[in-house]
């Protein structure tokens, strides 16, 4: 799918994904705050030595429309939100849905 992407109910709960917002329009997804454009969909998942969420501030800034992490992460009102009980398997769907994960993979 190219994006930008309509991120509809079906296809969020598909992934593990609740959303605060209903529909949410993407012009990109990335878990890296320093990449983040307007339209963009960040995902704030909690690495080895750091946490996304402390970079929730950042994402908006740069034009964030929509954040993806755990439930119990605040995020700035007029920002949707995007929860799912396992945010980082829920990023993988989201992205293999997204760009078009193939049927078959061959190594």
């Amino acid at each position: 799918m190219p994006l930008p992407i309509e991120l509809n109910n079906a296809l969020l709960k598909q992934c593990g994904i609740t959303s605060s917002c209903g529909d949410l329009s993407i012009s990109q997804l990335t878990s890296d705050s320093r990449q983040v454009r307007a339209g963009g969909l960040f995902a704030a998942i909690k690495g080895i030595s750091g946490d996304g969420v402390e970079h929730i501030p950042t994402a908006v800034e740069k034009g964030a429309v929509g954040v993806l992490s755990r439930a119990g992460v605040n995020v700035p009102n007029g920002v949707c939100h995007l929860t799912a009980e396992n945010d980082r398997l829920a990023l993988a769907k989201l992205a293999g849905v997204i760009f078009t994960q193939p049927e078959y993979v061959v190594a």
